[in-house]
């Protein structure tokens, strides 16, 4: 069971003494931003836009909101080396970049932190200095520290291939038992759990679409500070990809097929043999869901001349996307007619080539005829429209999801998401 408990004050020191010691951990967090912006200047950009607050009630190093916001206790940290300080600013930077909060998605809280920071841990562990071939930029902090006791952060080198969803699976439950707390650190007071994490504390943060689009654009903003820099250090290579490869779309449609997915597949199990393509680039083996066969999907995007250039930009992109998440996808492209029949295997290609014929009137009778006809029962049909368009009498004898922009017309069946919002 939970244990929750009131986090006392620490003792009263005199005011000076406060000022020094927040003013000299002020300037080590200045020269390790510019220390970090020279040698992994992604990092150094995401580190340098964050808000870092005093907090000399929090009861550990640090705390995050994992979304825009660090918060450190000097008189914990003043305890450290410089490079065991970086490993605990790289670390908060790592729950934001890696978007920790939003895909805890209904995870146990306490499981989940703790699989972000074993994933977070090896990551910024494995950070090389690029002036000392072989040596690492920071240290693992370690040993006694007044006030808190022996420091022992979760790092384990078995969890080196493994992104946080795997290592959750792997987590024991009586391993995650969790304390709550309060504390009141600038937001009034707020309730937490402490994980047992050795390094900090995951504060409830911003779950908006409006907090995700700063998270994103601050990121955005790294990476241009990346690029600028050479492209030199280390940078999550399938944010790179999303961001600046991928168009932006504002409906969250893939994450509605994901929770499909998930339930169509049964329990996630996870095969290290087929590792995750898509985080090769960083050096880290994802295992794949394996156990039962992904589920057949069908995807209609209509390219019919009242669907504007930029609503099927941002489809597309999501496209992108959703190639990795179901890949037994098959796209039909059709405006009154079937223009485009693309299987699974080629959709990727075919979606950066960006090439959509079309541009007539609209007609989604002629798709669902196609599907009937010559290929196999989906388990999911998935309309990309603004709903201005022809349908079927009867309704097909699968789900059938609509992804529409806020101006469409009406669904003559099946459920509708409209820019971000499930009616």
């Amino acid at each position: 069971m939970k244990q929750s408990k009131r986090v006392k004050k620490p003792k009263r020191v005199a005011t000076s003494e406060r000022e020094d010691a927040l003013r000299r951990e002020l300037d080590r967090i200045r020269a390790l931003k510019l220390e970090l912006l020279t040698v992994h200047p992604f990092w150094g950009h995401v580190l340098v836009q964050l808000e870092l607050i005093n907090a000399p009630e929090l009861p550990t190093f640090a705390a995050t909101d994992c979304v825009k916001r660090i918060w450190f206790n000097p008189r914990f940290t003043e305890q450290l080396t410089d490079r065991q300080l970086g490993f605990v600013l790289a670390h908060e930077v790592g729950h934001i970049v890696l978007l920790s909060a939003a895909r805890q998605k209904g995870r146990d809280p306490g499981r989940w932190n703790r699989a972000t920071d074993y994933a977070i841990n090896r990551m910024v562990e494995g950070m090389k200095h690029p002036g000392r071939p072989g040596e690492r930029l920071y240290d693992v902090p370690s040993g006694f520290i007044e006030g808190l006791g022996e420091i022992e952060i979760l790092l384990d080198r078995l969890c080196k291939p493994l992104i946080a969803e795997a290592i959750y699976e792997i987590l024991a439950e009586e391993d995650c038992k969790q304390t709550a707390l309060t504390l009141d650190v600038g937001l009034g007071e707020i309730e937490v759990n402490d994980h047992g994490g050795g390094l900090d504390l995951h504060f409830p943060g911003e779950r908006t679409l409006e907090a995700l689009d700063e998270l994103r654009e601050l990121v955005g903003a790294a990476v241009k500070g990346w690029q600028a820099d050479g492209s030199k250090g280390l940078a999550p290579g399938h944010l790179v990809r999303q961001l600046y490869r991928t168009p932006r779309s504002t409906v969250p449609w893939v994450e509605v097929l994901a929770s499909f997915l998930e339930q169509a597949s049964g329990l996630e199990q996870y095969n290290a043999r087929r590792p995750h393509r898509l985080w090769l680039e960083e050096d880290i083996v994802v295992p794949t869901l394996c156990g039962a066969e992904p589920p057949p999907i069908v995807v209609a995007l209509d390219t019919s001349g009242s669907m504007s250039e930029p609503v099927l930009s941002a489809v597309c992109g999501e496209l992108k996307a959703l190639a990795d998440r179901a890949p037994r996808t098959t796209l039909i492209v059709a405006d009154a007619k079937v223009q485009e029949v693309v299987p699974a295997a080629q959709l990727e290609r075919y979606l950066v080539r960006g090439r959509l014929r079309g541009g007539g009137g609209t007609d989604h009778r002629p798709v669902f005829r196609h599907i009937a006809r010559k290929l196999p029962k989906p388990a999911l049909f998935v309309g990309l429209t603004d709903l201005y368009s022809h349908f079927p009498e009867e309704p097909p004898d699968y789900p059938v999801l609509w992804v529409v922009p806020p101006r469409h017309g009406s669904a003559p069946f099946g459920r509708v998401l409209v820019t971000g919002t499930e009616r």
